[in-house]
């Protein structure tokens, strides 16, 4: 049924959806996705297909949202495949913005520390030429938009690589209106995020090699560049912390950890 990257694709348990460029499956009762998957290659990280928004209800599903759901909520129209995911086309680009590709987000969560995440798996895409994504949606709930739109508590993504190595990484985060710290202190073994979210994530993988690196916390061997994550206050936008001075080993440059420590250093980097 799946044609695009479909040994790597949950289970699904509503409404499975094809696009061009990503899968999903939807979730009529909530109106947005259970999650959606899909392999970004480094091609489609570097494509050149300008932004064009077109939010707009997804015709081959009941229930769909729409763009106006979201008016005047405090609640922004968060992708789960995000739009600079989707740049080798116009047609991709277009894809992007159905609304069974679309979720709750807080401006703080959406613009700040998800976007960060966003942008370190394009470059984890161009690093090892390809990586498998998976998101969604937490399974809790913090309540509903007028509509009739689930708002979830967290949201959540699992990245795979297979590429010098076969290497996969979880973060879990809170769908708040003011978020602190860096990618590193929301990051959760894949088989933890499993157990939260009731799907079993990359099941195409070995089950040796599954059962090794799903139980793996750490982002050491990612070479991840991200920001801290953003507070917003009385309009401005504020990071959480300074930049960590200390060295990552594994990648050789500058770590990218947001510190509040008086020496500098990240919690990972105490003894530099």
């Amino acid at each position: 049924m799946w044609a695009q990257d479909g040994l790597f694709v949950p289970a699904t348990a509503g409404q499975s959806l094809e696009n061009p460029s990503y899968l999903v499956d939807f979730d009529a009762d909530s109106k947005m996705a259970f999650w959606v998957h899909y392999e970004l290659k480094s091609l489609e990280s570097q494509g050149q297909t300008p932004r064009k928004d077109a939010f707009r209800a997804d015709s081959r599903v009941r229930r769909s949202a729409t763009a106006s759901d979201y008016r005047g909520s405090g609640y922004d129209r968060g992708h789960l495949k995000p739009a600079s995911d989707s740049k080798l086309s116009a047609q991709e680009m277009s894809q992007s913005f159905l609304m069974t590709n679309i979720f709750p987000q807080t401006p703080a969560l959406n613009r700040g520390i998800w976007k960060s995440l966003e942008e370190d798996a394009r470059q984890w895409s161009v690093a090892y030429g390809s990586v498998h994504i998976t998101t969604g949606p937490s399974v809790e709930t913090k309540g509903y938009l007028a509509s009739g739109v689930r708002i979830p508590s967290a949201c959540w993504k699992a990245v795979l690589r297979t590429y010098p190595d076969t290497s996969v990484v979880a973060f879990f985060l809170p769908n708040e209106t003011s978020l602190e710290g860096s990618l590193s202190d929301y990051v959760i073994t894949v088989d933890e995020l499993e157990e939260r979210i009731g799907l079993d994530l990359f099941s195409g993988l070995e089950d040796d090699i599954e059962d090794k690196i799903e139980a793996k916390r750490s982002l050491d061997r990612w070479g991840v560049s991200s920001k801290g994550a953003v507070k917003r206050s009385g309009g401005a936008v504020k990071r959480s912390g300074v930049q960590c001075m200390g060295i990552a080993t594994s990648t050789g440059r500058r770590c990218g950890n947001s510190t509040k420590n008086a020496n500098g250093y990240c919690h990972r980097h105490q003894n530099q």
